[in-house]
């Protein structure tokens, strides 16, 4: 049986809150299929973009996001309109009531992904990492990421989309780099946020493809579910 997309993936049992995962291939059909989530800004805002490929990737990221956030909340289709922050972090615009969900976007060539956690009312941040199987880490970059480093690629490649995660989780993207240390088995922290990462497993249509995703809590917030 041929996969319907967007799909829902396994969400870590590692990491509480928990959350949910929506995965989806940059292709015209997925670009169809999410046009009920398309507004006119969307598209008009797409034309800034000269290589078709981006294009659709940008369209579908702003579709993906609210067909996931509809899902959570189990509402009908609706536009709700978000806007990029400086880490490239989506945040909520309208319906305030619905800011209570933190939500993270990521996107290869073919794929795109988005994460959504409940909690964000509370302190709680979310970061999602998606990486194509032969992105080239640079070695500069590499030398910075925390914990043991290793040679081996595809070993890097993945401790690369937990730092990336984990970035997007503290929300200030890859400035915070140095910053980011290891605190503890599977967990990072930076100056503002703790920080547990997971890897994804099972993505459909790309075994080859790394994933990871994050969740945050304030260092000065205690755990809670």
């Amino acid at each position: 049986m041929s996969q319907i997309w967007p799909a829902r993936i396994r969400w870590p049992a590692s990491l509480v809150p928990r959350g949910t995962i929506w995965l989806c291939p940059t292709d015209a059909a997925s670009l169809e299929r999410l046009a009920p989530w398309l507004t006119g800004r969307d598209w008009r805002a797409s034309r800034r973009f000269q290589q078709h490929r981006r294009r659709q990737a940008m369209l579908i990221g702003r579709a993906l996001l609210r067909h996931a956030l509809d899902q959570q909340l189990q509402v009908p289709v609706r536009p709700w309109q978000f806007r990029l922050q400086a880490s490239r972090r989506p945040l909520h615009l309208h319906a305030p009531w619905a800011r209570r969900f933190a939500l993270s976007l990521s996107h290869t060539e073919r794929w795109v992904g988005v994460a959504v956690l409940p909690g964000a009312h509370l302190g709680w941040r979310v970061g999602l990492d998606l990486e194509a199987a032969d992105r080239k880490v640079d070695p500069r970059i590499a030398r910075r990421l925390p914990g043991d480093t290793t040679t081996r690629a595809d070993r890097l490649l993945q401790a690369w989309t937990h730092a990336e995660a984990a970035l997007k989780a503290d929300g200030r993207g890859l400035s915070a780099l140095g910053r980011l240390h290891q605190d503890g088995p599977g967990s990072v922290a930076t100056d503002l946020f703790r920080i547990r990462t997971a890897a994804l497993s099972g993505l459909p249509g790309f075994p080859a493809a790394c994933g990871a995703v994050a969740v945050a809590r304030p260092v000065t917030q205690t755990p809670s579910r």
